[in-house]
């Protein structure tokens, strides 16, 4: 029977291997979700540091009057990803009483991250958490 890889010497030819290369973007990525990593709707918000992780926004009094409150919500975007925005938001810090939030939770691993919401509410009512966030609009921070 005849070989169907030609002899080469004294040997045969028994593998290949193959090199390609690949330029590497996030949409390439099996977890590509397509969120933007940082989505700005309140005015000034800023994040810091891995753990703590230091949060800030322009206050609000002045645009909504005396007694503002601020509740911070979020979760992890892989919780997000396989179960939907209200199954993986939860509160994190509520009744703050300055545009500020310092989580404490240890850093997320390697290809894991955290996201963040904040509404701000007074005794006149409570804001939402953006545009096509009302699933948290009855989120309850204590």
């Amino acid at each position: 029977m005849a070989s169907r890889w030609p002899v080469l010497g004294p040997g045969r030819l028994t593998s290949t291997s193959a090199y390609r290369y690949w330029d590497w973007k996030p949409s390439s990525d099996r977890d590509f979700i397509g969120l933007e990593v940082t989505t700005i709707s309140a005015a000034g918000f800023a994040l810091s540091g891995k753990s703590p992780t230091s949060l800030t926004w322009t206050e609000q009094a002045s645009a909504t009057g005396p007694g503002i409150l601020y509740d911070v919500v979020g979760g992890t975007i892989s919780v997000l990803r396989s179960s939907g925005l209200s199954a993986a938001t939860s509160c994190v810090g509520s009744a703050l009483t300055v545009p500020s939030f310092s989580d404490t939770r240890p850093a997320p691993g390697p290809g894991a991250c955290f996201y963040y919401l904040v509404r701000a509410r007074n005794a006149c009512g409570t804001g939402g958490f953006g545009a096509g966030r009302s699933a948290l609009d009855t989120l309850a921070c204590p």
